[in-house]
C-alpha cells in the first residue's frame, strides 16, 4: 500500500520538499518526488535524529552541493510520524524578498509623489507669499485702492494672513479716505473762513480810513449819516464777532469744552428778544418775521446764553437763505412732553441728500454754495450740540430746493417740571 501510495503525486508546490517519515526507525513513509518507500529519510542525511526530536520546529542545513536549506518539521499526533518540508533558503524567503522589493517600490513611488507634492505645494505658498509681499510693498498706492489686494483661497495659515491683511488695508484705506476728507475740510474751511474774515474787515478799513482822511480834512457828517456810518462799522463788527464764536465754539466742541451754565428762564421772552433784535439791525426785513408764542410764559431751566445763540442762527439762515419780501415764521409751542420751536422759510430749500449731513461741522448744501451768502457751515452744527446738550434733539424737514425749509427743536419736559418745582 505504501509502494503504491508512493507513486502518486503529492499536492504540494514543486519549490519544496515534503517527507513523511517514522520516527522509530528513520523509514520514508512518503515524499514529494515518487521515490523509494520504507527506506531511509533523505533528511535524515542532511540533519541527525536529535535535531528532529521536537514537535516541531525550523533549522537550516546545507545539501551535498552546499546550498543553504530551511527545514522545518511537525510531529502528527497520535502517530510516530514526523512532517518535513525542506526548501532552499532562497526560495523559502522568496515571498518576504518580493514583498520587500514592492515595498521598496512603493516606498520610491511615496517619495517621488510627496516630492512633487511638497514642490507644487512650495510653489503654491512661495507665490502667495510673493502676493503677499507685493500687497504690502503696494499698501496705500491710489492705484489699488477699493480692491481686495490679496486673492485668499483655501483655509490654511497663509490664507488667514491674506485675509487679515486684506482687512488691515481695508481699514488703511478707510482712514486714508477719511484723512483726505479732512484735509479737504481744513482747505475747504481756511479759504471760507479767510473769504468770511475779509468780507467784514474790508468795508470796515474802507469806512474806517474815510472817517480818518474826512476827520483830517476837518469835514463833519451830518448826524443823521454818521448814525448810519457807526450803524454800518457795527455790523461788521458783530459778524466778525459771531464769525470768531462760531469757531471757538467748533474748537470747544471738538476738544470737549463745551458746557452749558442752566438757570431759570423764559423762553418765549427769549424768542420775542431774539426776533427783535434781528428786525432792528435789518431794517429791510420789517414786518416779515412772525412770532408765534404760548399765552402763558415757558419757564424752564436752560442755558439762558445757548439758547440765544441757537435761535439766532436759525432765523439768521432763513433771512439769509430766503428771497427778499419772504416772510420767516418762528413758533414756540408747549407740547405733553416738552417744548417745541419752529422756523419755517420759503427760501432756497435743501436737496435730499444733503438733509443728513447739514449738521456737519465745515459742510453746507449744494445749492447753499450757488446761493452764496456768507457761512462757514458752523452754525447748524453747533445748533444740534446745543440742542442734544439740552437733551432735545433738531430736525430739518423740506421738500426740495427752492420750496423752503422748516428746523424743529424739541427740549424735554424735565426741564419744566424742575424749574415749577
Amino acid at each position: 500500500s505504501l509502494q503504491r501510495l508512493g507513486l502518486q503525486p503529492t499536492l504540494a508546490s514543486r519549490s519544496y520538499h515534503v517527507e513523511l517519515f517514522d520516527r522509530r526507525d528513520g523509514s520514508l513513509l512518503r515524499e514529494t518526488d515518487r521515490g523509494d518507500v520504507l527506506t531511509r529519510a533523505p533528511v535524515l542525511g542532511l540533519l541527525p535524529p536529535e535535531s528532529l526530536a521536537a514537535p516541531e520546529g525550523m533549522t537550516e542545513a546545507f545539501d551535498a552541493r552546499g546550498h543553504r536549506l530551511m527545514v522545518a518539521h511537525a510531529q502528527v499526533s497520535d502517530t510516530p510520524w514526523t512532517v518535513v518540508v525542506t526548501a532552499r533558503l532562497r526560495e523559502a524567503f522568496a515571498p518576504v524578498t518580493r514583498m520587500g522589493a514592492w515595498v521598496v517600490v512603493i516606498a520610491a513611488l511615496a517619495g517621488a509623489i510627496a516630492l512633487m507634492l511638497s514642490q507644487w505645494v512650495g510653489r503654491d505658498v512661495a507665490q502667495r507669499l510673493e502676493a503677499l509681499r507685493d500687497g504690502f510693498s503696494s499698501l496705500g498706492t491710489p492705484a489699488l485702492e477699493g480692491g481686495q489686494r490679496v486673492q485668499a483661497r483655501g483655509d490654511d495659515e497663509v490664507t488667514q494672513l491674506a485675509s487679515g491683511f486684506n482687512d488691515m488695508a481695508a481699514r488703511i484705506d478707510r482712514t486714508q479716505k477719511q484723512l483726505r476728507e479732512a484735509i479737504a475740510i481744513r482747505d475747504q474751511f481756511l479759504s471760507m473762513a479767510s473769504h468770511e474774515l475779509r468780507t467784514p474787515l474790508t468795508p470796515l478799513k474802507a469806512t474806517l480810513e474815510l472817517l480818518i482822511r474826512q476827520s483830517e480834512a476837518g469835514q463833519e457828517l451830518n448826524p443823521e449819516r454818521q448814525r448810519a456810518t457807526f450803524a454800518r462799522l457795527n455790523r461788521q463788527v458783530d459778524r466778525l464777532t459771531r464769525l470768531i464764536g462760531d469757531m471757538l465754539d467748533v474748537s470747544r466742541l471738538q476738544s470737549g469744552r463745551f458746557t452749558l451754565t442752566v438757570a431759570p428762564m423764559d423762553l418765549g421772552a427769549l424768542a420775542q428778544e431774539v426776533v427783535e433784535r434781528i428786525q432792528s439791525s435789518r431794517p429791510e426785513r420789517q414786518g416779515l418775521l412772525s412770532l408765534e408764542l404760548p399765552p402763558a410764559p415757558l419757564v424752564g431751566r436752560w442755558d439762558e446764553q445757548r439758547l440765544d445763540q441757537l435761535l439766532t442762527n436759525l432765523v439768521e439762515n432763513a433771512l439769509r437763505y430766503s428771497p427778499p419780501e419772504t416772510p420767516v415764521r418762528i413758533r414756540v409751542v408747549e407740547e405733553p412732553d416738552g417744548v417745541r420751536v419752529d422756523v419755517e422759510d420759503r427760501g432756497i430749500g435743501i436737496p435730499e441728500e444733503s438733509v443728513s449731513q447739514l449738521f456737519t461741522p465745515f459742510y453746507r448744501a449744494r445749492n447753499a454754495t450757488e446761493h452764496y451768502a456768507g457761512g462757514l457751515g458752523l452754525g447748524l452744527a453747533i445748533c444740534r450740540e446745543i440742542v442734544e446738550r439740552h437733551g432735545g434733539r433738531i430736525q430739518v424737514t423740506s421738500a426740495g430746493p427752492g420750496q423752503g425749509s422748516c428746523f424743529t427743536v424739541r427740549l424735554p419736559r424735565a426741564a419744566l417740571a424742575e424749574a415749577a418745582a
